[in-house]
Protein backbone atom coordinates (compact mmCIF):
# COMPACT_ATOMS: atom_id res chain seq x y z
CA UNK A 1 0.00 0.00 0.00
CA UNK A 2 1.16 3.51 -0.75
CA UNK A 3 1.34 6.09 2.00
CA UNK A 4 -1.80 7.83 0.73
CA UNK A 5 -3.68 4.51 1.07
CA UNK A 6 -2.44 4.27 4.63
CA UNK A 7 -3.46 7.87 5.34
CA UNK A 8 -7.03 7.27 4.23
CA UNK A 9 -7.19 4.02 6.21
CA UNK A 10 -5.89 5.87 9.27
CA UNK A 11 -8.63 8.49 8.93
CA UNK A 12 -11.31 5.85 8.47
CA UNK A 13 -10.11 3.75 11.40
CA UNK A 14 -10.76 6.54 13.90
CA UNK A 15 -14.53 6.07 13.82
CA UNK A 16 -15.31 3.95 10.77
CA UNK A 17 -16.80 6.99 8.99
CA UNK A 18 -15.43 10.19 7.47
CA UNK A 19 -17.07 13.20 5.89
CA UNK A 20 -16.37 13.73 2.21
CA UNK A 21 -14.37 16.90 2.92
CA UNK A 22 -11.87 14.95 5.07
CA UNK A 23 -10.86 12.72 2.16
CA UNK A 24 -11.36 15.07 -0.78
CA UNK A 25 -7.65 14.95 -1.66
CA UNK A 26 -7.63 11.15 -1.88
CA UNK A 27 -9.95 10.66 -4.85
CA UNK A 28 -8.04 7.92 -6.64
CA UNK A 29 -7.34 5.93 -3.47
CA UNK A 30 -10.94 6.29 -2.29
CA UNK A 31 -12.29 5.03 -5.62
CA UNK A 32 -9.96 2.04 -5.38
CA UNK A 33 -11.24 1.22 -1.87
CA UNK A 34 -14.86 1.60 -2.99
CA UNK A 35 -14.28 -0.64 -6.00
CA UNK A 36 -12.65 -3.25 -3.72
CA UNK A 37 -15.69 -3.18 -1.44
CA UNK A 38 -13.86 -1.91 1.64
CA UNK A 39 -15.64 1.47 1.67
CA UNK A 40 -19.14 2.57 0.69
CA UNK A 41 -20.79 5.95 0.35
CA UNK A 42 -23.56 7.00 2.70
CA UNK A 43 -25.88 9.98 2.38
CA UNK A 44 -27.24 11.49 5.59
CA UNK A 45 -29.35 14.65 5.58
CA UNK A 46 -27.80 15.98 2.39
CA UNK A 47 -24.19 15.22 3.32
CA UNK A 48 -21.93 12.54 1.85
CA UNK A 49 -19.99 10.27 4.19
CA UNK A 50 -17.76 7.30 3.51
CA UNK A 51 -18.09 4.23 5.73
CA UNK A 52 -15.97 1.15 6.16
CA UNK A 53 -17.78 -2.08 5.31
CA UNK A 54 -17.66 -5.48 6.99
CA UNK A 55 -15.24 -6.57 4.29
CA UNK A 56 -12.66 -4.15 5.69
CA UNK A 57 -12.39 -5.96 9.05
CA UNK A 58 -9.06 -7.64 8.15
CA UNK A 59 -7.60 -4.21 7.30
CA UNK A 60 -8.90 -2.83 10.58
CA UNK A 61 -7.40 -5.75 12.48
CA UNK A 62 -4.00 -5.01 10.95
CA UNK A 63 -4.35 -1.33 11.90
CA UNK A 64 -5.32 -2.30 15.47
CA UNK A 65 -2.29 -4.57 15.78
CA UNK A 66 -0.06 -1.83 14.42
CA UNK A 67 -1.34 0.62 17.06
CA UNK A 68 -1.05 -2.03 19.79
CA UNK A 69 2.58 -2.81 18.96
CA UNK A 70 3.42 0.90 18.76
CA UNK A 71 1.83 1.49 22.19
CA UNK A 72 3.81 -1.41 23.71
CA UNK A 73 7.03 -0.12 22.18
CA UNK A 74 6.47 3.41 23.45
CA UNK A 75 5.60 2.02 26.90
CA UNK A 76 8.93 0.16 26.97
CA UNK A 77 10.83 3.26 25.85
CA UNK A 78 9.16 5.59 28.36
CA UNK A 79 7.81 3.50 31.25
CA UNK A 80 6.98 6.56 33.36
CA UNK A 81 4.44 7.85 30.84
CA UNK A 82 0.90 7.44 32.19
CA UNK A 83 -0.62 7.42 28.71
CA UNK A 84 1.34 4.44 27.43
CA UNK A 85 1.01 2.61 30.74
CA UNK A 86 -2.77 3.00 30.56
CA UNK A 87 -2.93 1.86 26.93
CA UNK A 88 -0.91 -1.27 27.64
CA UNK A 89 -1.88 -2.15 31.21
CA UNK A 90 -5.23 -0.68 32.30
CA UNK A 91 -7.34 1.41 29.94
CA UNK A 92 -9.51 2.71 32.80
CA UNK A 93 -6.79 5.18 33.78
CA UNK A 94 -6.30 6.69 30.33
CA UNK A 95 -6.64 10.45 30.02
CA UNK A 96 -8.51 10.58 26.70
CA UNK A 97 -7.92 14.31 26.32
CA UNK A 98 -4.15 13.88 26.23
CA UNK A 99 -2.73 14.55 22.72
CA UNK A 100 -0.77 11.29 22.71
CA UNK A 101 -3.89 9.30 23.60
CA UNK A 102 -5.78 10.70 20.62
CA UNK A 103 -3.15 9.21 18.30
CA UNK A 104 -4.12 5.73 19.51
CA UNK A 105 -7.88 6.06 19.13
CA UNK A 106 -9.32 3.16 17.15
CA UNK A 107 -12.99 2.93 16.11
CA UNK A 108 -14.07 5.48 18.65
CA UNK A 109 -12.26 4.05 21.68
CA UNK A 110 -8.91 2.76 22.85
CA UNK A 111 -9.51 -1.00 23.16
CA UNK A 112 -6.34 -2.13 21.43
CA UNK A 113 -5.95 -5.44 23.26
CA UNK A 114 -9.09 -7.05 21.85
CA UNK A 115 -9.49 -8.17 18.23
CA UNK A 116 -11.68 -6.06 15.96
CA UNK A 117 -15.22 -7.41 15.45
CA UNK A 118 -18.09 -6.30 13.24
CA UNK A 119 -20.15 -5.03 16.18
CA UNK A 120 -17.37 -2.66 17.16
CA UNK A 121 -17.37 -1.15 13.67
CA UNK A 122 -21.15 -0.74 13.70
CA UNK A 123 -21.09 0.86 17.14
CA UNK A 124 -18.31 3.27 16.14
CA UNK A 125 -20.28 4.37 13.08
CA UNK A 126 -23.42 4.85 15.15
CA UNK A 127 -21.52 6.96 17.70
CA UNK A 128 -20.10 9.13 14.91
CA UNK A 129 -23.52 9.80 13.40
CA UNK A 130 -25.06 10.39 16.85
CA UNK A 131 -22.35 12.94 17.65
CA UNK A 132 -23.15 14.76 14.38
CA UNK A 133 -26.90 14.53 15.21
CA UNK A 134 -27.65 12.52 12.08
CA UNK A 135 -29.38 9.59 13.81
Amino acid sequence: MKSSDLNILEKLSLSGVVHRDEVKNYGRELKKLIKSGFVKGAWKKGYVYYELTQKSLPLLEERRQQLWHLAKLKHLLSPSSQVYWALVEDIRFLNVKHPEAKKFQFLGDWQLKRPCVSGQLTLAQYRYYREKKLV
